[in-house]
């Protein structure tokens, strides 16, 4: 993708064209084994099973923590499935607290001085994410 300026014809007034990698921070998820896990708490520890259970915002989970810690997935980031077969389902979610992720989940953490998290959920949820991923396990 090559840089324009904001007087190019092209693109919309105001607009910056940017790789996504610089908009968002990627992040991955943690192993149960590394929190300690009950049925209820103050962080919700999300599952792919728990993306089926909301249609756009996230906000319980079947598992929670306590565990205050730097790498705490930002509220209002959007995550996903990352491997296998539940890449196909395109359940993209936004988180809309702090939480912790398992594994087989992403987030995306999005600059919002920079991009708007609304329009990259819709974004990816066009581009359905399995036509871009290996959805094998």
């Amino acid at each position: 993708m090559t840089r324009h300026s904001l007087n190019d014809e092209t693109h919309p007034d105001g607009w910056r064209v940017a790789r996504l990698g610089e908009l968002v921070k990627i992040r991955g998820g943690r192993s149960p084994s590394q929190i300690s896990l009950a049925s209820s708490g103050e962080f919700p520890y999300l599952k792919v099973n728990d993306l089926n259970h909301c249609e756009k915002y996230l906000s319980s989970a079947a598992q929670y923590s306590n565990l205050d810690s730097s790498d705490l997935v930002p509220k209002t980031s959007i995550v996903f499935a990352k491997r296998g077969a539940a890449i196909r389902t395109n359940k993209i979610r936004i988180v809309m607290q702090p939480c912790y992720i398992d594994t087989n989940l992403m987030a995306l953490s999005v600059d919002a001085a920079r991009a708007d998290t609304e329009y990259l959920y819709y974004t990816l949820l066009r581009e359905k994410l399995w036509r871009i991923a290996d959805i094998s396990t």
